[in-house]
């Protein structure tokens, strides 16, 4: 399918820069079409491309390997990109947006007995990732780390760019999409979230549960504009990461390691 057409996928692990990359680098590339998330359903179309190359992007994690059997199927000749994060600096960001979405346990409950099970987080995790697009997509996939884009971005894109044959621009520019709240609005905004607890269930209609969720989610930015100037400074959020900082890090150093061979 599609055998004459250069194929790349983004699959973007959450909170490892997808949104950065979409809003501001994709879009830019020249000489290839780009399709945005919201349309990454197209893949499955005869869709169109610029100059034979298409770029699809979409962030997903519970159903990584899924997604990478059925494009094996339809799309086997597909080149695959794919950006890891630092394990702790990852579930550390993965808990802030939990909490930001209407989560209230604390970190080591939401690492335990959330993000694990759902992810079926394992000490080989990314490792695993990796090796099976070493199997399915041999000498097809990029893999590219967060702490490079923060470290060094021209090489980050450098390296992207090269991979899909098109040149690096100079015109990105390097801006946070979305301003995380402070450890001391998460600490406000997690008691709130545990007190009203948020039902994305509740309603049956779809036009309802999109009126809650803006409702909800307005909600949760008064409380957030509140909570900054409440005197607290987030210690007891601090602490409870830090907590288990050494720990995740040691647990998945060798798996990190194997990112960064692979670099």
């Amino acid at each position: 399918m599609n055998k004459s057409k250069e194929i790349y996928f983004h699959l973007g692990l959450p909170k490892t820069a997808s949104t950065y990359l979409q809003r501001s680098v994709f879009p830019f590339l020249e000489n290839i079409k780009y399709y945005k998330k919201h349309d990454y359903h197209y893949h499955k179309k005869d869709f169109e491309t610029i100059n034979n190359k298409v770029l699809f992007t979409c962030e997903m994690d519970e159903t990584l390997f899924e997604e990478l059997d059925e494009l094996k199927k339809i799309h086997p000749n597909a080149n695959i990109i794919i950006v890891f994060r630092e394990h702790f600096d990852w579930i550390k960001s993965k808990y802030k947006y939990y909490i930001r979405k209407s989560g209230h346990l604390s970190f080591i409950e939401f690492y335990e007995g959330i993000l694990i099970p759902k992810l079926k987080l394992h000490q080989k995790y990314y490792t695993s990732i990796i090796k099976k697009l070493e199997m399915d997509f041999p000498s097809k996939y990029l893999i590219l780390s967060h702490s490079m884009l923060k470290e060094n971005r021209y090489k980050f894109l450098k390296i992207m760019h090269d991979f899909m044959g098109i040149e690096i621009q100079n015109t990105y520019k390097y801006k946070k999409v979305k301003t995380a709240f402070s450890n001391k609005q998460l600490v406000v905004l997690r008691k709130y979230n545990s007190l009203y607890l948020y039902d994305e269930n509740r309603f049956k209609s779809e036009k309802k549960r999109k009126l809650y969720e803006k409702y909800r989610g307005a909600l949760v930015f008064l409380v957030a504009f509140f909570a900054s100037l409440n005197p607290n400074n987030g210690d007891i959020i601090d602490s409870e990461i830090s907590e288990s900082k050494e720990e995740i890090r040691s647990f998945f150093k060798d798996d990190w390691d194997y990112v960064n061979q692979n670099l």
